[in-house]
């Protein structure tokens, strides 16, 4: 058992044929966006029950139930989903007598997701005075064992969408409640054969049992499949080593002013909200420029401490075109130029003595023969 939702119109992108060398083809369809809840149960044996449909309303309106050709079941509810009242009303007047004049009073399981309306002690309680159980498939698992997502409601939502074209292009409006009932009652006769709802309880492993139809991959949880930027070549160590520093130890204004006191440096850093350094433009220009050699003045012997030489390399890099990025706490944009990529240069290979070639050996000449020519 399981519940799925079917709007009164629908908007998808569809094939449309139209006028040739029309840029736009125009598709006639509705706004209205409001879903109807539809219960579906389906049994081992290839059976059907007839279907619970809940309309949203504070109200029910007789003319929702005109032409009801699936022998559909009517309720409603103030948001037009199932709550625990109409899950218990469900299980007494639509389940409870169709599947006894099936079974007798044999033992009944039920398989349902875990939602909490289909699990509340009300429902359960009713079950079980009934000889019915209820088992329910563990959390984020319905999309490989619920029967009815896996086989049943593609099908069942593709003819759904014929039949509301059909009767859009026949009737020249959309679908109303009053006429839901016949739309997806021809669509759920259509859709939920024998063949089909064996199908679904086949590739589920529930009936005939098979645990080897649920694969392992299918139980693992979902993976990142992000893209992530990367450098086009492998990082040389030195560059890793580099930037690993300063994430471990990212500078503070203190750390740049304490540095820049030391010395004849005069530059504005600023700070964000979370205390980590932005450039900022006034003092020295700490945007990326030509690399430049830069040596640092002879400090007193606290500037060979760690967090000192962390400062000097900071500022150094901060004026290179190809190291700054390390030290700038600004994300990186699509506007900003690429540095270039250092490739080393190749050794100069020696030219070749193609003279060798011109001597003739014999056939038979030994290794020894052939090195000393």
């Amino acid at each position: 058992m399981d519940e799925s939702g079917f709007q009164l119109s629908f908007q998808t992108k569809k094939r449309v044929v139209g006028r040739k060398g029309a840029k736009i083809q125009h598709k006639q369809g509705a706004s209205d966006r409001e879903n109807v809840t539809v219960l579906v149960t389906i049994c081992a044996d290839g059976s059907r029950l007839h279907p619970t449909i809940i309309f949203k309303g504070a109200n029910f309106m007789t003319k929702w139930s005109n032409n009801n050709v699936a022998n559909a079941s009517f309720c409603h509810s103030t948001n037009g989903w199932i709550d625990t009242e109409l899950a218990v009303a469900w299980f007494l007047n639509d389940f409870l007598p169709t599947i006894r004049a099936k079974s007798g009073n044999e033992p009944v399981f039920v398989f349902v997701d875990s939602q909490v309306t289909h699990l509340s002690l009300k429902l359960l309680r009713t079950a079980a005075e009934n000889n019915v159980q209820f088992l329910a498939y563990p959390t984020r698992a319905t999309h490989a064992l619920q029967g009815l997502d896996v086989v049943c409601f593609a099908p069942m939502k593709d003819l759904y969408h014929e039949e509301v074209k059909k009767f859009t292009d026949l009737h020249g409006r959309k679908v109303s409640k009053g006429d839901f009932a016949a739309v997806f009652g021809t669509a759920y006769l259509r859709a939920f054969t024998e063949d089909l709802i064996k199908a679904a309880f086949r590739a589920t492993g529930i009936y005939p049992f098979n645990p080897s139809a649920i694969s392992t991959s299918q139980m693992k949880p979902s993976e990142p499949t992000s893209i992530q930027g990367s450098f086009p070549t492998e990082q040389p160590s030195p560059v890793k080593a580099v930037a690993k520093a300063f994430r471990d130890k990212p500078l503070t204004r203190l750390d740049i002013e304490d540095f820049a006191s030391t010395g004849n440096e005069t530059f504005s850093m600023q700070e964000d909200d979370a205390g980590a350094l932005t450039e900022e433009q006034g003092g020295h220009d700490l945007r990326p420029q030509s690399p430049t050699l830069v040596i640092p003045q002879q400090r007193d012997s606290g500037s060979e401490e760690p967090a000192a030489r962390m400062r000097i390399l900071a500022l150094n890099l901060a004026r290179t075109k190809s190291g700054a990025y390390l030290v700038s706490k600004d994300d990186v944009r699509a506007s900003q130029p690429v540095p270039s990529l250092l490739m080393p240069s190749m050794a100069a290979l020696p030219e070749p003595d193609w003279s060798i070639l011109r001597k003739k050996l014999p056939v038979n000449a030994t290794q020894e023969e052939i090195i000393a020519h």
